[in-house]
């Protein structure tokens, strides 16, 4: 709601492939807390959607459930990605590949 009746916004152009997103099943998030919970105790764990350019998309839309994750953090303003001033704390970086790999490990094993 644009609060202004004199104001209209309206899509253009093609949207592209539409699928709706993949389940977050305990299957997918027991990984992802077990080793959070290791790494980072009581962290929350807040799901989000990106809006880059990934083959999800094209994978959800067929059938193959696809996921994003990182265990990176950044500062308060962001990570600036992609820009001149990107960057990321060197402990961030070591914890975030440390998670990334003990997770999938996890689900490599079909353990959660």
């Amino acid at each position: 709601m644009l609060g202004d009746g004199k104001i209209s916004v309206a899509p253009t152009g093609d949207p592209g492939i539409q699928s709706p997103p993949p389940p977050l099943s305990e299957r997918i998030m027991g990984p992802v807390r077990k080793i959070a919970d290791q790494i980072w105790p009581g962290v929350a764990i807040v799901p989000t959607m990106a809006t880059g350019a990934t083959d999800g998309s094209y994978l959800n839309a067929a059938g193959v459930p696809t996921y994003g994750l990182s265990g990176m953090f950044h500062d308060a303003e962001g990570s600036h990605a992609h820009g001149l001033n990107e960057r990321i704390r060197v402990q961030s970086l070591m914890n975030g590949r440390r998670f990334l790999h003990e997770v999938v490990k996890l689900y490599a094993n079909g353990a959660d």
